[in-house]
């Protein structure tokens, strides 16, 4: 789970790049332990609260990684599920 501001970048396109190597890397073990596995793109990222340090479910920004995230799937033609707000 990238947080922008918090384990990722404060950015929209520096949270994606960090959260798509979590996911790819974690594909690519799945595939490495037993091939043809079947794997799910997944999300729950978001943006950290820096106030209240909190992880803000069912912020607009959420909305947003969780599009863009579905877009990343597409381009991957995997299966996704993201966190719904």
């Amino acid at each position: 789970m990238a947080m922008a501001g918090g384990t990722a970048p404060v950015t929209l396109a520096g949270t994606l790049v960090t959260h798509n190597a979590e996911v790819l890397s974690g594909i690519v073990l799945a595939q490495l332990t037993c091939k043809g596995a079947p794997v799910i793109y997944g999300s729950s990222t978001t943006c950290l609260d820096l106030r209240a340090a909190a992880a803000p479910v069912g912020s607009p920004e959420l909305a947003v990684f969780s599009a863009a995230v579905v877009k990343l799937a597409q381009y991957y033609r995997l299966c996704s599920e993201v966190a719904d707000g």
